[in-house]
């Protein structure tokens, strides 16, 4: 079971963050019109204030711009699953 956070500007929801506790970050999107307006990264961080010391998430292997995303906001990649049915990244940070 998931915990879920909603960002909301000007009576929009303008993105979400959903978790695993105590160690997973599953999805966090933010609506086109709302990108590069910081919203991501204060769902990010509220999120990383609940979680466990080691943290994970897994990031599409064509999605580069989340891959810059955390990497900007200290995490690292660990791992690389391309014979997967969807291919991904796995990225962990520690607190």
């Amino acid at each position: 079971e998931d915990v879920v956070w909603v960002a909301v500007k000007n009576g929009k929801i303008a993105g979400f963050i959903s978790v695993f506790i105590p160690d997973f970050i599953h999805n966090l999107f933010v609506g086109r019109p709302f990108q590069n307006q910081g919203i991501g990264t204060q769902l990010l961080q509220k999120a990383e204030k609940h979680l466990a010391d080691r943290i994970e998430l897994k990031i599409a292997l064509d999605n580069l711009g989340a891959c810059q995303f955390y990497q900007k906001h200290g995490w690292q990649e660990v791992s690389v699953h391309r014979d997967e049915p969807e291919p991904y990244l796995l990225y962990r940070k520690r607190k």
